[in-house]
């Protein structure tokens, strides 16, 4: 079959993260024999572009800021969003003529959910929703997106989300319940470096964009408690997004220079590279399904300290693979690092190939290429059919 996976986030560049999953699960469906394209909104950058077979690109008003660092009340912004929707749609009904696409998946319900739904009618093509977290616990919760969110989501023909959190939220919306299909990225095996971080400390690492619903803020006030305590620990930091400069004048005026560092998007081998170096991954979300970063951990056998969002909770607690914090806020984060540190990684990280065996991409792209074929199976026993009942009467 020729699939078309549509998505707002997408690895065009060296170091883009929104997405860093989906070339590996597009590999994946090329193994299981598909003909895979992506149609994704162009973003402008200065890292080099990458390059990746059948990934298509559409211009829009936007390009600068990726989709969840607009604000809603910036009428410029809003402008934006209403043109990516303009023009994703004429995009993809343009791309399915084209090539001769018989399934869409829409990687988030918003705003691909919605650029599927119309070119479905357009075009009959059928597609699926896969629900990875900010379309139900971000736009979800927002009264004008929700009808968009919950209309994408009920007339889709198949639906699958990448956490228990998110299955619940996604029958709570529209009473059908999706399947299970994780999200993760495969780091590479070879060619990563052996970091040398700066002896005698412990070493923590973030890894995701810099925004409020990652919760960077929180661990920037968890370390300078942990660091006003007399602890050794040092905080690098992965990623980049719109709370960067404000966090690093934080961080100065805090005296915390030589123990925070704002590194920037990093690649998959940079990634290894400091899971395998650092002590500890901190995920301090405010809100989170089952993010990418904690299959990597699992990967590499780095142990994680995390907030109480999502899924991660009862995963850490039911395989011992690292600390939940007991709050959301800079005390429990703080706490959560500690009792981690104290505990140790070896005694942390005995059940991690555990867990990143049981959510393996490929593993998804599996589950994803049997439910179309036996939609598509169903479908075919049903025209066949009509077409007998036609010729009856």
């Amino acid at each position: 079959m020729t699939i078309c996976i549509v998505t707002h986030g997408y690895p065009l560049r060296e170091g883009d993260v929104p997405g860093n999953f989906l070339p590996d699960f597009v590999d994946a469906l090329r193994q299981e024999g598909h003909r895979v394209l992506v149609l994704t909104p162009e973003m402008r950058g200065t890292a080099p572009l990458l390059q990746s077979e059948g990934v298509r690109t559409f211009a829009w008003r936007g390009g600068e800021r990726r989709l969840g660092e607009l604000k809603p009340y910036d009428p410029l912004a809003v402008l934006a969003v209403l043109n990516l929707f303009l023009r994703g749609t004429t995009a993809l009904i343009d791309l399915i003529r084209a090539e001769g696409v018989d399934f869409c998946l829409a990687a988030w319900a918003i705003p691909s959910g919605f650029l599927c739904r119309r070119a479905r009618a357009r075009t009959g093509v059928p597609y699926a929703v896969w629900s990875l977290g900010s379309d139900m616990n971000v736009y979800g919760r927002k009264p004008v997106l929700r009808r968009v969110v919950r209309q994408a989501l009920a007339d889709a023909d198949l639906l699958f989300a990448n956490s228990q959190g998110l299955i619940r939220a996604v029958e709570s919306l529209t009473g059908h319940t999706p399947g299970f299909m994780p999200t993760n990225r495969l780091l590479p095996k070879t060619g990563v470096l052996d970091l040398d971080l700066g002896p005698g400390r412990r070493h923590l690492l973030f890894v995701g964009r810099l925004e409020p619903v990652k919760g960077i803020d929180l661990l920037v006030q968890a370390v300078a408690r942990l660091a006003a305590d007399g602890s050794d620990v040092d905080l690098h930091v992965l990623g980049d997004g719109g709370m960067r400069k404000a966090l690093e004048r934080d961080v100065e005026a805090r005296g915390l220079q030589g123990r925070i560092f704002f590194k920037g998007f990093a690649d998959g081998a940079s990634v290894a590279a400091h899971l395998k170096a650092c002590d500890l991954l901190v995920i301090p979300s405010r809100s989170e399904g089952l993010p990418v970063v904690f299959h990597e951990a699992m990967q590499v056998g780095t142990p994680v300290a995390a907030t109480d969002v999502g899924d991660l909770g009862p995963i850490i607690r039911e395989y011992g693979v690292g600390v939940v914090a007991r709050t959301v806020s800079p005390e429990g984060v703080a706490g959560a690092i500690s009792e981690a540190l104290a505990r140790g990684r070896a005694a942390l990280s005995e059940r991690a190939d555990e867990v990143w065996r049981g959510f393996d991409i490929r593993a998804s792209a599996r589950t994803f290429s049997e439910a179309i074929r036996e939609r598509a199976n169903r479908q075919d026993d049903k025209d066949a059919k009509e077409r007998r009942g036609t010729k009856g009467f």
